[in-house]
């Protein structure tokens, strides 16, 4: 049996563990931040509207761009997490290599929303 992601992920079950377990890296990474570490390009504190981290689950997940043979089999999907009420969306681009696996680039989340 697989593991269960909610959505229309393309992903794997193996690719689901690793995507998984990329974003709960970047969300435990996070929530070793201080709350006055800001960001040096933009002045802005890491944490702002972001808060909380570590716990997720994950809400849904959307392929954007289905592989194609333009592509040379590359898709990207949006993955939300559920941080106990705040909604945060990551970026996921998958790319088939030579040797027959996934190559897997996870984008930390433009875009965070409060559930109320």
């Amino acid at each position: 049996m697989g593991r269960h992601v909610p959505g229309s992920t393309l992903a794997n079950d193996n690719l689901k563990r690793i995507v998984i377990r990329n974003i709960s890296q970047i969300e435990k990474g996070m929530s070793l931040v201080g709350d006055n570490v800001k960001d040096p390009k933009t002045g802005v504190p890491v944490g702002e509207g972001l808060l909380p981290y570590g716990m997720f689950t994950i809400a849904d997940t959307t392929v954007v761009t289905p592989p194609s043979e333009q592509s040379n089999g590359q898709w990207i999907e949006q993955w939300r997490i559920n941080r106990g009420g705040t909604i945060a969306t990551y970026t996921i681009a998958f790319t088939s290599d030579i040797k027959g696996g996934t190559e897997i680039r996870v984008s930390m989340p433009p875009s965070v929303e409060r559930k109320h």
